[in-house]
């Protein structure tokens, strides 16, 4: 009878171990997925965010090379290529008008472009050159990325503040290059804009 109830208490204590050794393998095994969950989501976060900070830089770069070469693209100067009567300047067809004490101002959009080009690209051989963009985008240096440019000349109120309606001011634009990426089937965009004024070309 003795070794009967010792068999029996035997017994239980090996079904206590085992289950504490199926319950321990079982938080293991959520332990393991949970930490394997978070370090994929982390390393897509990762992933993500220099996916994004290098949209941004392929877009700013086209944002700066607007903001050097501006007036070689946007200027009508007296003398200068442009020709001069009154108060205004005219250069490959188009005109803008001059401000007291100026002697050149800026025309309303990229000289020798298509007036009716909505998109623009910029293209460096020994400087930069703006181009008007017949596709939606245009690859940066690596091909998974794109970017387009779009040029808005800027309204003034009454105030002397930049409005959505306004006087139109062909000296104040809005630079904006959308650069575009693919995360999957999906496709996202960056944007950086940037205002350029001519009001550094006094005389």
């Amino acid at each position: 009878m003795k070794n009967i109830q010792k068999s029996k208490i035997l017994f239980n204590n090996k079904g206590f171990i085992l289950a504490e050794v199926l319950i321990a393998i079982a938080v293991i095994a959520f332990v393991v997925v949970s930490v394997n969950k978070i370090m994929i989501a982390t390393k897509k976060v990762s992933e993500d965010g220099d996916k994004r900070m290098y949209a941004l830089s392929c877009a700013q770069e086209w944002v700066e090379a607007m903001t050097a070469i501006d007036n070689d693209i946007f200027s009508c100067v007296c003398d200068n290529g442009g020709v001069c009567s009154g108060s205004q300047c005219t250069i490959a067809g188009q005109s803008c008008n001059l401000q007291e004490g100026y002697n050149s101002c800026w025309v309303e959009y990229p000289i020798n472009t298509n007036p009716s080009a909505t998109k623009y690209s910029l293209a460096y051989n020994t400087n930069w050159q703006i181009n008007e963009l017949d596709d939606d985008f245009e690859d940066c240096s690596n091909p998974n990325y794109q970017r387009k440019m779009t040029i808005e000349n800027l309204q003034w109120d009454e105030d002397g503040n930049i409005s959505p309606t306004g006087t139109v001011d062909f000296n104040t634009k809005k630079i904006t290059v959308t650069a575009q990426f693919n995360k999957g089937d999906e496709y996202y965009e960056e944007a950086f804009s940037k205002i350029l004024t001519a009001w550094k070309n006094q005389e």
